[in-house]
């Protein structure tokens, strides 16, 4: 007779790599981050070091300083090229700049979260899950970028109901965006949803004609903002 046991199952930590180099902000990050579930497996204070890490750890997340030792664009460089080490990390600026070009240029690059040092109205941790759970945060910055997209606040309550992502699409269709969003490729996703090919590319061309955009990464973006919308 097997004897049954309640010994539980150990915990999946998420894992995340640092680029910082403001010991300060290090030590800040640490605190907040200081969880449970949450594994910080390395902290670098230059590019180069953080993308041996990403090579090596390839983790959950990561935190991107946008200015590293005074070079204000070497934290898109940072994301640009962890991104072809470690398709499946998230990424998250963590920054003092937080102006509508750089959140912008963040969007396109698909980073999930874009959170500013000087006031994030969600600890840190807690941003971590949502964007781990494919999610994504972009705070204040969010309604701004929208607006320079044309479309209006008050637009966007008037039309919510009948433009909501979850009216437009099908419960299917949601699901592909959702895996597309998670770095999986169209064979991938349709292996994970256990259909042919060719059947998650007639998904995603409903999708983009029920959205009204081009492409499939254009779509994957509304997705996001959508996903974000509903978690700020």
């Amino acid at each position: 007779m097997v004897k049954k046991t309640n010994k539980k199952l150990p915990l999946k930590k998420i894992s995340i790599v640092i680029l910082e180099d403001v010991p300060i902000i290090v030590s800040a990050m640490k605190l907040e981050l200081d969880k449970s579930d949450i594994l910080i497996c390395s902290v670098k204070d230059n590019v180069d070091d953080f993308l041996r890490e990403i090579k090596k750890h390839k983790p959950d997340i990561a935190f991107i300083d946008l200015r590293i030792e005074q070079d204000f664009a070497s934290g898109f460089t940072a994301i640009e090229s962890a991104k072809g080490l470690s398709p499946r990390t998230k990424f998250m600026i963590f920054t003092g700049y937080d102006n509508l070009p750089e959140f912008e240029r963040a969007i396109n690059l698909g980073v999930k979260a874009f959170i500013t040092k000087n006031l994030h109205q969600k600890p840190l941790d807690e941003i971590v899950r949502i964007v781990y759970g494919g999610g994504a945060y972009y705070g204040e910055l969010l309604d701004l970028y929208l607006d320079k997209l044309n479309v209006k606040t008050e637009d966007r309550e008037a039309e919510k109901d009948e433009k909501d992502l979850e009216t437009l699409l099908t419960k299917r269709e949601l699901e592909v965006l959702s895996l597309l969003n998670e770095g999986l490729i169209v064979k991938e996703v349709a292996i994970r949803m256990s259909v042919e090919v060719n059947t998650i590319k007639a998904h995603t061309q409903r999708i983009r004609e029920k959205l009204d955009v081009k492409t499939t990464k254009e779509a994957v973006r509304v997705y996001v903002l959508h996903m974000a919308r509903k978690s700020n």
